[in-house]
């Protein structure tokens, strides 16, 4: 008898339970059909009004204690993954600062790593609103269908349903902005660099949209071990290191190299506003200590423009030296059998700026030797002096040049502008701006590359057929477009030492 009810009982059991587990499917596929992303994370299932108090309170609190006047605005925020209870005044510190912009702040791109380690990819929410409690924030669908189009990015509103460390962030967004934000929720499961990029190139220029990234540091179940992982993390991201980052110092290697490579590449800066070590909370795996911290990610402020047209006025004026500094290095190579390499202190500072050069040497007016760099990877100065040696002995359908005939050489150099991003909504606007027989172009798309120099336009006759052949050159169809293919336009400033009022100064 005492068998039977024990029998009884268990099958009241799994008959329940198969209820319950059809009763969630039954939500689920509810929520999707109504494209409604309901908060059910251990944090957001309950949400009441004591909660938004609380979470009021916190920021309240956090923005008295850090004192943010006068600092402008994160462009990415990275915080922890953890509960209210254990480092919610950290994660309020890390809102505060956006409130005295709160109007200016129309979009939050929420980040974090996909629990689904089997997916590749950046996972787009497919719903329309998020709801938390009796509160709703929007969805940006808008630009999530502009986003889908890049390759790597897709939907999948289950992989969000499943994953509570985005749904942690809205009551603090809630309380920080204004009623007309809106929200794209981003899992990154396996993804490359190039794929995070490229997502951040999207936004990264777009006053009203910042990043909140939400990862841990390092974990681990022996505290020690978390303290020392986390310390090297911090440092790492502080310093913005080109460090390996493997997954026993975080759980989103791939995530956060990528963003850091992201932030070097575009001269961003890195502020640690807080950091401890944390025992293990409902967010935590398998009970172990993590590192917890807050980033504050900056756009630096430099005058670009300001810079490039002081580097372009400085190159016209002393276009002597520079001649001089190209016959030098040909001049050492003939003597020492190698370049010479330029002291920085001896030329204007801004010459010492990166840059790209093209060295041409004419001999009693036929051809000699040629050299170019199509990219910026040293200073103009270095950069004139290797290619001027090159051009003299390394260019493989001519002799080295000899001593005899330097009287009769004159060089022309060539200085490349700084590469400006085109502004464009298709190909026919890129098509439309570029100036035959006056642009380079530089083309990236991802790992493909390609640069045409502005003389290469001698070869085409139509803009048309020179965009073709970039992407042909760059590896990729001539029919071939995309939302992230990048393509940059520069100019070449020129000079002949032939116009020199003495020509043979270069070689003295």
């Amino acid at each position: 008898m005492f068998k039977k009810k024990i029998l009884l009982l268990l099958l009241c059991c799994l008959i329940f339970s198969n209820k319950a587990s059809f009763a969630q499917q039954s939500i689920n596929s509810d929520l999707l059909n109504e494209k409604i992303h309901i908060c059910i994370g251990p944090e957001t299932r309950n949400f009441n009004s004591k909660d938004e108090r609380d979470v009021a309170n916190l920021i309240e609190t956090a923005q008295r204690h850090y004192r943010f006047e006068g600092k402008n605005f994160p462009k990415m925020t990275i915080i922890p993954n953890c509960t209210r209870k254990n480092c919610g005044d950290m994660i309020a510190s890390a809102y505060a600062q956006y409130l005295p912009f709160r109007n200016f702040i129309n979009r939050v791109i929420i980040l974090s790593n996909n629990s689904n380690k089997k997916k590749f990819g950046l996972i787009l929410s497919d719903a329309k609103e998020w709801q938390i409690g009796k509160n709703k924030i929007l969805v940006d669908v808008s630009m999530n269908n502009k986003l889908k189009e890049i390759q790597g990015i897709g939907f999948d509103e289950a992989d969000h349903l499943g994953n509570y460390n985005l749904e942690a962030q809205i009551p603090f967004i809630l309380k920080t902005f204004t009623n007309n934000i809106k929200i794209v929720p981003i899992l990154a499961g396996e993804i490359g660099d190039d794929q995070l990029h490229d997502l951040m190139d999207f936004f990264w220029d777009d006053p009203g949209t910042i990043f909140i990234t939400v990862m841990n540091l390092s974990s681990s179940e022996k505290l020690k071990t978390a303290q020392e992982n986390s310390d090297k993390l911090a440092r790492i991201i502080r310093k913005m290191e080109n460090a390996s980052i493997n997954k026993n110092l975080s759980n989103s290697p791939e995530l956060i190299s990528g963003i850091l490579s992201y932030l070097r590449n575009n001269a961003a800066e890195v502020e640690q506003l807080d950091y401890k070590i944390l025992e293990p909370d409902i967010f935590s795996d398998n009970n172990e200590y993590f590192g917890a911290a807050i980033f504050s990610i900056y756009k630096t402020n430099t005058d670009s423009e300001k810079i490039r047209i002081q580097f372009e006025k400085s190159v016209n004026e002393n276009k002597n030296l520079l001649l001089k500094l190209a016959g030098r290095s040909i001049k050492s190579g003939i003597r020492n059998g190698r370049q010479i390499y330029p002291r920085a202190s001896e030329f204007p500072p801004e010459l010492s700026q990166k840059g790209a050069s093209v060295i041409t040497l004419h001999t009693n007016g036929q051809l000699r030797g040629a050299y170019s760099s199509t990219s910026a990877k040293r200073s103009l100065l270095e950069d004139i002096a290797l290619n001027a040696y090159n051009a003299g002995f390394n260019d493989y359908r001519f002799d080295a040049i000899s001593q005899n005939e330097l009287k009769d050489t004159e060089i022309t150099l060539s200085v490349l502008t700084e590469p400006l991003l085109m502004q464009y909504e298709s190909e026919k606007d890129v098509i439309k701006q570029l100036r035959p027989g006056v642009d380079g172009v530089y083309l990236r798309e991802r790992k493909n590359k390609s640069t045409f120099l502005p003389q290469v336009w001698e070869a085409f006759a139509t803009p048309e057929e020179f965009l073709k052949k970039l992407k042909h050159a760059a590896g990729l169809p001539e029919d071939y477009w995309s939302p992230t293919i990048k393509i940059y336009h520069f100019e070449m400033l020129t000079f002949y030492s032939g116009d020199l009022e003495n020509p043979q100064s270069i070689w003295e």
